[in-house]
């Protein structure tokens, strides 16, 4: 019929579009059976093209690369309880591949070893000691019965990390390990966080959690070279106990699944490159007195257009589509910015601005320096200069300038009516 016939093309457009999207991604594993115990997840990486490669955290052929090169787009660091890694591996190794560009999806729980906490040390994220678990006495799942209903808590996604995994409408079960984030840092960003009552607890004595905002759970990383690294600290978080599980928190109605699954696939898809990826091209600047693109030089007080054009990747469709925000910034710098300008969009990707350029000649930068949670940075830089007027580009007998002028005339004449008085004028 026409309808299966459409439903058919459908089914094969999309699969299509999610086949358009390819990455080689490595699963490193300390237990066998978490292919199986985690399997939805896995499948859901696979259905969106990720082609991926298991091995054993032992393997004496344990490598991401060799002869300065990887072999893999994407690493899953699926080993909590390892010390010493197998080949080449160590922590070494994973800073390069993160510095080559690598991305990274690091899970540990609360048994990790001093190696799974270099690794987050190096990325700006402090894991709690061993030993220590997530306790939350008023979100967590109620629908469960067992003794460890209160470790089962209800992570709550923070505002900063909406890009990042926004929209999630089921809750989100969470037990594990918690962490801190190094101070002052734009690179990190806390995506899953307890409410308010959760602590970190250990051997029945509580720990207060850091801030009225609870204790971190997964956080995100944006490298300055567009990697992209993810800390948990819950094995179950992944798995599909946690995906099928029903849940409900405290009074509310109980729900046939958890959010789990949803959440962790938006994770991954900013995680591993099919989202929030950004890129800046066509930057142009004109002198709209002469409408001169792209000039070397400019005079003081020129306006200036400046526009560019900014897109977002879509990996369901492999393609570049527009972007649309009321924050992207430009600024004309010398040491300090002389102008800074709010870029308006027509929709299409189109940023563009119109400023005056300063009456102080020197060398000056456009530069646009866009840094938001959940999108790769943005940094598009270029130099011109900027001249005072030539001799003769000066106005000539300026309006403000004309009780000057009829001062210096009427010097001049009174000073000839001075001069013939005082030749001619005395008396003998």
């Amino acid at each position: 019929s026409v309808r299966a016939m459409v439903t058919l093309l459908l089914v094969g457009w999309l699969g299509l579009a999610a086949a358009n999207f390819q990455a080689k991604t490595l699963v490193i594993l300390d237990d066998p059976t978490v292919p199986n115990s985690h399997s939805i997840f896995f499948k859901n990486l696979q259905g969106r093209g990720h082609k991926l490669t298991f091995t054993s955290a032992k393997d004496r052929s344990l490598r991401l690369g060799k002869f300065g090169e990887f072999q893999y787009d994407n690493l899953i660091l699926y080993s909590p309880g390892i010390e010493d890694f197998g080949g080449d591996f160590d922590v070494d190794h994973y800073m390069k591949f993160i510095k080559a560009g690598g991305n990274a999806l690091v899970i540990v729980d609360s048994g990790l070893t001093e190696t799974n906490r270099e690794i987050g040390n190096e990325c700006g994220v402090d894991f709690h000691a061993a030993g220590k678990r997530v306790v939350d006495h008023v979100s967590h799942d109620s629908a469960s019965n067992d003794e460890e209903a209160h470790l089962k808590i209800i992570g709550e996604v923070s505002e900063t990390a909406l890009p990042i995994a926004g929209g999630i409408s089921a809750p989100i079960v969470y037990k594990g390990i918690a962490h801190e984030i190094t101070p002052h840092t734009f690179l990190v960003t806390p995506v899953l966080t307890t409410s308010a009552t959760g602590y970190s607890e250990s051997a029945g004595k509580g720990v207060s959690s850091p801030g009225a905002s609870g204790a971190n759970l997964v956080s995100a990383v944006q490298g300055r070279n567009s990697a992209r690294i993810v800390f948990a600290g819950s094995k179950e978080l992944f798995s599909n106990k946690y995906f099928n599980a029903p849940v409900k928190n405290g009074s509310d109605s109980s729900l046939e699944r958890s959010g789990n699954e949803e959440f962790t696939t938006e994770l991954t898809k900013w995680n591993f490159g099919e989202k929030g990826i950004l890129r800046a091209v066509n930057l142009t600047h004109t002198r709209v007195e002469t409408g001169e693109v792209d000039p070397s030089i400019y005079r003081i007080r020129d306006n200036v257009d400046v526009s560019v054009v900014i897109e977002e990747y879509d990996a369901s469709l492999d393609a570049w589509k527009p972007y649309k925000a009321d924050d992207v910034q430009l600024e004309f710098i010398m040491l300090d910015p002389y102008v800074r300008v709010t870029l308006t969009h027509d929709g299409k990707g189109a940023f563009s601005t119109t400023f005056k350029a300063p009456d102080v000649y020197g060398c000056y930068k456009f530069r646009i320096d866009y840094k938001r949670p959940g999108y790769s940075i943005i940094e598009l830089i270029s130099q011109v200069s900027v001249r005072p007027y030539r001799h003769d580009e000066y106005e000539r007998f300026l309006l403000v300038a004309y009780p000057y002028y009829a001062s210096a005339f009427s010097m001049m004449a009174g000073f000839f009516i001075f001069s013939i008085y005082f030749l001619y004028g005395h008396t003998k």
